[in-house]
């Protein structure tokens, strides 16, 4: 069965209180009625001695210290076998005077200190002590003292002992209260303390007014807590950063697996036309006996295979490419757009370029790449004559608009590698993997981005993920 600190505390505090006050009375019980008949017999001893010289010299009884024990005690002076004088109560009578001396002598307890012997005895209820000091050859002091007895003292003594002891008792149980609350409660906040951080809550501090122990250790708790609420976060991080890490595995396993598919199924229909005409060129079947015509087709179809090898390869390596603090000014990028400024006169389509001066938080290669490909994909499909492109910083803002028009059922799948819309014939030579590259950037800088009809025209958005959710809602 537990039982708690306070409980414990409080009961060994009243259980020891309890001992020592009870055996300190039973003591003292036991001494008092000796250590009362010595103080009697000791201040008749000291006021005889103060006295004797006093006597000596022809003072009376009364002028000398032992007139101040007159109340229960008698004192008979004794000269020549005759009384000279008496002092006190009348406990000693002139017939008693011979029996008194006997009984001194007789007595097998008695106690002799120089020129004064004395003796106890009880005698019913009162105790009587007798004293006989020799002050000179046949001059005699007889001292009688009744003392009563301590049994009614006892009684009273007894009485009040018990009274003290409730007194005591609640006094006791109060101190010990006190003092167990004053051991406990730290301890339990300490404990409630101790549970919430065992619970990984390092939400708050533990704070004791105290200036004792309890005090330092509370400042080691909190010391232990301080470097565990560290030690957790860094855990934390190191466990976000593997876990970002195997996402970032898995997604490049899972980009692996579709560049595959997407290599198998691109790269059959180039191989198995070559295949073909290469067969054809060997067993000189119809059109391909002129082999240097259809060689450089060949070329051409292997030309094809090895761009699309090469965008598939770069596409694994865009992550690593990105990295932190880089940044790209707007000037840098419209000097790489400028091969796209030729193409864009070869097909008769005016470049319209408003861009806001700054900085941009992206490396040069993926921003030229992304502007490139939206750009590119602009003036190659236009309906018209005019491709605008805008670049605002702040909200960060990059939209290409050139007019025409995407089926709605396809612009879903516009940024699937390979995927192409099906109203448009295009002999570009393209791979068809630019907007999945676009996406791919878009995604490693947390950027939206959209292709959507707007009024007759075709709009490429990008934008913060933030603002472009602020803006579809």
């Amino acid at each position: 069965m537990k039982i708690s600190i306070f409980v414990k505390t409080f009961l060994l505090m009243i259980v020891t209180f309890s001992f020592l006050f009870l055996t300190g009375m039973y003591f003292a019980y036991l001494a008092f009625t000796p250590m009362y008949l010595d103080k009697n017999i000791n201040a008749v001893k000291n006021a005889v001695q103060d006295s004797r010289q006093m006597l000596l010299d022809g003072m009376d009884l009364e002028d000398t210290p032992i007139g101040a024990l007159t109340n229960e005690t008698t004192f008979v002076r004794i000269q020549g076998g005759v009384v000279e004088s008496r002092l006190g109560a009348e406990l000693l009578t002139d017939e008693d005077i011979l029996q008194f001396v006997i009984s001194i002598y007789d007595s097998i307890t008695i106690t002799e200190e120089g020129s004064m012997i004395y003796d106890t005895t009880q005698e019913g209820d009162v105790y009587v002590i007798s004293y006989l000091l020799v002050l000179a050859p046949d001059d005699y002091l007889l001292i009688r003292t009744n003392i009563q007895s301590l049994h009614n003292v006892d009684l009273v003594l007894t009485e009040l002992g018990w009274r003290a002891s409730i007194g005591l008792v609640l006094t006791v149980t109060a101190v010990s209260l006190f003092v167990s609350l004053m051991i406990t409660l730290p301890i339990r906040r300490i404990n409630a303390y101790a549970k919430r951080v065992s619970s990984l809550d390092f939400s708050k501090t533990l704070t004791l007014r105290r200036r004792d122990e309890f005090r330092e250790l509370v400042t080691s708790l909190n010391e232990m807590t301080f470097h565990l609420k560290k030690s957790y976060a860094t855990l934390t991080e190191a466990n976000q950063r593997l876990a970002g890490d195997i996402e970032f595995e898995k997604r490049q396993e899972e980009k692996k697996k579709q560049l595959i598919m997407a290599i198998n199924h691109e790269l059959k229909t180039p191989i198995a036309v070559i295949k073909g005409m290469v067969e054809g060129m060997i067993d000189g079947v119809g059109r391909y006996k002129n082999k240097e015509k259809y060689l450089r087709e060949v070329l051409s179809e292997l030309d094809e295979v090895e761009r699309m090898t090469k965008d598939l390869t770069y596409s694994l390596r865009l992550e690593d490419l990105a990295k932190e603090g880089d940044q790209t000014s707007t000037q840098e990028l419209k000097e790489s757009l400028h091969p796209l400024m030729e193409l864009a006169k070869e097909k008769g389509v005016r470049l319209k370029l408003d861009f806001e001066e700054g900085l941009l938080p992206i490396n040069k290669e993926h921003l030229s790449l992304l502007a490139s490909n939206l750009i590119k994909n602009a003036i190659m499909y236009t309906d018209g004559d005019t491709v605008q492109v805008t670049l605002q910083l702040q909200p960060f803002i990059f939209e290409v608009r050139n007019p025409g028009q995407i089926p709605e059922n396809e612009l879903e799948r516009i940024f699937e590698p390979y995927y192409r819309v099906q109203q448009i014939v295009s002999n570009d030579g393209g791979t068809g993997l630019g907007l999945y590259l676009v996406r791919q950037i878009a995604e490693i800088h947390k950027l939206s981005i959209r292709i959507f009809n707007d009024g007759g025209c075709v709009v490429a958005k990008l934008t913060n993920i933030t603002e472009s959710v602020t803006e579809l809602s």
